[in-house]
């Protein structure tokens, strides 16, 4: 019996980091890198072994992909807040670049330490603005979603957004559209033009993408609990909403970092990887827009949990690694 060769073993193992890392993307609303960066530095060499700056470069590159396909999906289903996504992708954007920077100037294992060490401090935060955002529900909000039919899991995604519209679920005068859950609200303006997006400062908004534009480029991962974790505070949207806008605002600032990590990526791994995940992304993505907020919201919080443990364990490792060598 014959055995692929190392090759082809390399890219089948590839394709499939690739595809469980989007599919988690775009059920989740993240979680790819904490895939992909395990799986691509894993010293194997018949599958992967790249070191932790090259493993954190094939996991932007696939994510920009991933984000890309999920994020489509989710705006074609109207559940993104395009102004609030462009203003803190902008912001991160640039900011991303200087984070690239540094990153680029630490050792894999300070890279590695970074990671599991910001990990291990923003899960548990995530876990607990779930929380909050679950106790916020009233006993008449949750009928209210019943009566508009958002806890039937066969609903379409356009017609929850369509009906969260109507229930003003987006703290919104009027929307612009029936197909899209972009609306144009009765906010404060300065000489007229608006200073408010989804109830909260542009201002507010764009020193949060500055900060997660740093954050993400250093971590080597898309920032999209973070910015989940931001937009479920500052705008308190519906989740579908809030993980839609989420996706689309990372998407400038992980291709920003990815590209400037290309130096580093082997190609051919990175375009398998990348491949798999767009298409995971994708299907990802269609499978939660078909879930109910409180199924999709209690998956996100599971994912944390299962991510938070091996980031704890992770940072574990490190550290015990760093101090015994002093």
């Amino acid at each position: 019996m014959s055995f692929p060769s190392i090759s082809l073993q390399r890219h089948l193992y590839s394709l499939t980091v690739g595809s469980a890392a989007g599919a988690t993307v775009g059920l989740v609303g993240w979680g790819g890198a904490q895939i992909i960066i395990p799986a691509m530095a894993w010293s194997h060499p018949n599958y992967a072994g790249l070191s932790q700056l090259a493993a954190t470069g094939v996991s932007l590159t696939s994510l920009s992909v991933s984000t890309l396909s999920s994020g489509w999906e989710y705006w074609r289903e109207g559940n993104v807040n395009v102004p609030l996504a462009a203003v803190i992708g902008a912001s991160s954007t640039l900011s991303a670049l200087w984070g690239t920077r540094l990153a680029q100037r630490l050792s894999g294992p300070a890279l590695a330490l970074v990671f599991d060490g910001l990990s291990v401090f923003m899960i548990p935060t995530h876990y607990w603005i779930q929380c909050r955002a679950e106790e916020r529900k009233s006993p008449s909000s949750a009928a209210g979603q019943s009566s508009l039919g958002m806890s039937s899991s066969a609903t379409s995604s356009k017609e929850r957004a369509q009906s969260a519209i109507t229930a003003g679920a987006d703290t919104c005068a009027e929307p612009v559209s029936a197909s899209r859950k972009s609306c144009t609200p009765d906010r404060p303006t300065l000489f007229g033009i608006p200073t408010t997006i989804a109830g909260a400062p542009i201002l507010q908004h764009v020193m949060f993408g500055a900060l997660s534009g740093v954050v993400s480029a250093l971590m080597g991962v898309g920032g999209l609990p973070l910015t989940v974790s931001y937009i479920t505070e500052a705008a308190r949207l519906e989740h579908h909403l809030v993980q839609g806008t989420a996706i689309c605002a990372v998407v400038p600032a992980v291709t920003m970092s990815a590209l400037s990590r290309m130096s580093v990526v082997p190609p051919m791994t990175a375009m398998v990887v990348s491949v798999g995940a767009a298409t995971g992304g994708y299907i990802g993505a269609k499978g939660a827009l078909y879930l109910t907020e409180d199924t999709l919201r209690h998956l996100y919080m599971g994912s944390l949990v299962i991510f938070g443990g091996r980031a704890v364990f992770g940072a574990g490792k490190n550290i015990f690694r760093v101090l015994s060598r002093k």
